[in-house]
């Protein structure tokens, strides 16, 4: 393998064998066009062996000797913050220096296990040098740890400059889960209160979408597809000027992880709108966002839209990434 940088990860990106994962995926896809592929190799653990064998016992050890050499020769190694790690703490601590956790969200944090809650914690603080997703994870880590404030990633391959959005079309692209984003009702209460000359469209997943798309039927200028493709993402992202990013401030998930798909909208030239939080503040991005205070059109249509170029964005990325260059050393 030489002195690759790594990206280690559990999701099923392209491997049928593995989790599912719409915002994982997305997540690892942004990170590659970021940070080429001549920067970062991806791998997964079914690459390493793991699963390959359904589970199997000589599947698992395969895994743990490719896993050992892997980090042996590698120059540094990016971990996709998944609790499947945590069985291999042990072979992450004979090389913790080469090592980056790219923390994204405390996953115990619905849990009721106060076990499963204390296992993630000892494991998450056993790593010095971290990707954090939002500025308030730093109270989960170690004092003296290294770190960088990454909500997510660019791919400016979707941004063409001087292309014409429709400003009275706006977009939401994500999960509806009322439980852990609390953003059920906020949609609902949009679309009935919706202005007629204002065109929305959401593409939906998660344990919720299903009732929203039932809701919004009755309302006209109103589109919810629920587990759309890409292309059906990109094709709505590509004429619109706006993307919601709709959760409530009132939810702990919401102030453990950052939406990403702030990133995706910004990519593709989109003004991402989101309720003005603390972990928007302390975001590395924030001077790109339209800040609101409560989820009503009123304020959402006070908003000016940012101009996004690829001269803009590629200064971004450039400063970015010599933050991560210094990270890895």
């Amino acid at each position: 393998m030489g002195k690759d940088l790594i990206f280690l990860h559990t999701t099923g990106y392209g491997d049928s064998k593995q989790i599912k994962s719409p915002a994982g995926i997305n997540h690892i896809v942004s990170f590659l066009a970021e940070h080429s592929r001549e920067e970062f190799k991806l791998m997964s653990m079914t690459d390493l062996g793991f699963n390959s064998d359904g589970n199997s016992f000589f599947g698992y050890i395969r895994g743990i000797y490719r896993m050992f050499y892997m980090l042996k020769d590698s120059r540094s190694v990016i971990i996709y913050h998944s609790l499947t790690f945590v069985p291999f703490i042990f072979i992450f601590l004979l090389f913790k220096r080469k090592l980056v956790l790219q923390f994204n969200e405390v996953y115990t944090d619905y849990s009721d296990s106060k076990w499963k809650k204390t296992v993630e914690v000892i494991y998450v603080r056993l790593f010095s040098k971290y990707i954090l997703a939002n500025a308030s994870l730093i109270n989960f880590i170690p004092d003296r740890a290294r770190h960088v404030t990454r909500g997510g990633y660019l791919d400016i391959n979707h941004l063409r400059d001087n292309q014409i959005l429709v400003k009275n079309h706006f977009v939401y692209a994500g999960r509806i889960d009322e439980r852990k984003m609390g953003n059920l009702k906020i949609s609902m209460e949009l679309i009935r209160t919706k202005p007629p000359e204002i065109d929305l469209t959401m593409h939906v997943f998660g344990p919720d979408a299903e009732e929203l798309r039932s809701f919004a039927s009755s309302y006209g200028s109103v589109k919810v597809f629920v587990n759309s493709n890409e292309s059906e993402i990109g094709a709505t992202f590509s004429r619109v000027s706006f993307g919601l990013v709709l959760q409530s401030s009132s939810k702990s998930f919401n102030s453990t992880s950052f939406p990403s798909k702030i990133y995706k909208y910004i990519s593709y030239g989109i003004t991402p709108i989101c309720v003005e939080t603390s972990v928007i503040k302390n975001s590395e991005i924030v001077e790109y966002l339209g800040c609101i205070e409560n989820w009503n059109w009123s304020e959402i249509l006070s908003m000016e839209s940012v101009v996004f170029t690829h001269n803009k964005l590629n200064q971004l990325k450039n400063i970015r990434w010599g933050q991560i260059k210094d990270l890895l050393n």
